[in-house]
């Protein structure tokens, strides 16, 4: 769900959408709904899409064809003590495989789905992740991947299943100098467990929020990119290889403004656009990914004028968003936050929002909590902060701009992203569970559960007003 938030607040006061349905199939999952699961993903060689549904009993695998319409569907049994679906894949006949995990992680099969057949087979991988750290799963072209610590030997691995296959490949960044927010040597187990790791999807939409994070990872033709953010003096940069494992680094410094303080990146398209602050000024750079030339800067600063025609805003929780006056008092918003950057090609131009967000706690909880210290203080108890801890809410301070393929500020024409829409529709329709979205052809499809009428519904969503 988009939470890029002014737009969703704009939007969601009139109906701006028509969702198209592409397919629906009938899958009555029954009770309990805590074993409910749905996934749904597309082959990459056929365009087919597979959906696989389950409840505490039954396992449904339906088929559309690339048309998008229904094509078939084959039940089966849920595997016994196997609790999660962690993905799908294929094997290299194009037959889906849906992969389920025990509870603990330690057993791990697939089952394959023949529908020339209708027959599924079961297959064993040896893959035990229970004692081992994982920090990050994800899917590439058909393929289940996991970036984990193997514990026994405090080694960075990545683990993937294909069809049958299974690889394991120990990644080794010994040879590359990695520092932490100290500018002391470090490792990027480390820095991993210290901040985990975000995933930046690179085929829709990311809020800037998401963004915030100092380290993220990308997939981008058949590489894993890891990008470091933990210290003020540069951004590393990490490119896996995903066929030969192969690791290059790039880094990009961070020295266009004195005294920095916060820094941050994000990666786009063939740009990457580097974020500095300090307690005066927000410089945005936006570089050339491949030879590290400079396509443009703006610099917000509260002694400049202004380089951009745009509000500053900021929204506490699901607030309305509420115009902050100038450069000043946006700088000094964001100086107590965590800074990002969204990107969105729209058609050719290009969507951003640059912010930051931090976690606040509720006025009536910092009322409550001053209520409760004066008690305690008279009864001797102390005052104990974790009381508070579940009343934390996001405030996000931010400002959006539009750009030409030049990164130059263009009119900020007010249209609604397949994100919003695909926002209003969930809002409006508690029906909806499970849901997911991804990228089909030149469109978006969502995929989702309808409690209310017992059906798996692909709809098409695109950007801009529907008429």
């Amino acid at each position: 769900m988009r939470k890029n938030f002014l737009l969703c607040y704009l939007f969601l006061s009139f109906s701006f959408f028509g969702q198209i349905k592409l397919a629906d199939v009938s899958v009555e999952l029954k009770r309990s709904s805590d074993f409910h699961q749905l996934i749904t993903q597309v082959n990459p060689e056929t365009a087919e899409i597979f959906s696989f549904a389950s409840d505490k009993e039954k396992f449904t695998g339906i088929k559309f064809n690339n048309a998008v319409f229904f094509s078939d569907s084959l039940s089966v049994k849920k595997p016994f003590n196997f609790r999660y679906i962690m993905g799908s894949g294929f094997t290299e006949s194009n037959n889906p495989v849906c992969y389920w995990a025990t509870e603990d992680l330690e057993k791990f099969i697939g089952i394959e789905f023949d529908f020339n057949s209708h027959t599924t087979k079961t297959i064993q991988y040896n893959v035990n992740l229970k004692n081992q750290t994982v920090f990050a799963d994800f899917s590439e072209k058909g393929i289940l991947y996991f970036l984990t610590e193997k514990k026994e030997s405090k080694s960075l691995q990545l683990i993937s299943i294909q069809g049958h296959k299974v690889t394991t490949n120990e990644l080794d960044f010994s040879k590359f100098t990695i520092d932490n927010q100290n500018l002391k040597k470090a490792t990027l187990l480390e820095l991993l467990h210290q901040f985990g790791i975000t995933k930046i999807d690179t085929k829709g939409f990311n809020s800037y929020v998401i963004g915030t994070n100092p380290i993220k990872y990308y997939l981008r033709n058949d590489t894993l990119v890891i990008t470091l953010d933990n210290t003020t003096r540069k951004t590393q940069i990490f490119e896996i290889n995903l066929k030969s494992y192969e690791i290059k680094e790039s880094v990009f410094n961070q020295n266009n403004i004195p005294d920095i303080q916060q820094t941050n990146s994000l990666l786009f398209e063939n740009y990457l656009v580097l974020l500095e602050l300090n307690k005066e000024a927000f410089d945005i750079q936006i570089l050339d990914y491949s030879n590290k030339n400079l396509v443009q800067e703006y610099q917000i600063s509260e002694n400049q004028p202004l380089p951009i025609n745009t509000k500053f805003l900021t929204q506490t929780g699901n607030n309305s968003p509420r115009t902050i006056k100038n450069s000043k008092k946006f700088i000094k918003r964001i100086f107590y936050g965590d800074i990002g950057a969204s990107l969105y090609n729209l058609n050719g131009s290009y969507i951003a929002t640059f912010g930051a967000s931090k976690e606040i706690i509720r006025n009536r909880d910092i009322l409550l909590g001053v209520g409760l210290g004066l008690s305690s203080i008279a009864t001797g108890t102390g005052f104990d902060s974790d009381f508070l801890g579940g009343n934390f809410i996001n405030q996000n301070v931010f400002f959006d701009v539009r750009f030409n393929s030049n990164f130059k500020q263009i009119d900020n024409t007010t249209e609604p992203l397949f994100v919003d829409k695909i926002a209003q529709f969930i809002t409006e329709n508690r029906n909806v569970k499970y849901e997911h979205y991804f990228p089909y052809k030149d469109f978006y499809i969502l995929s989702y559960y309808d409690k209310n009428t017992n059906e798996i519904i692909l709809s098409k969503f695109t950007d801009g007003f529907d008429y």
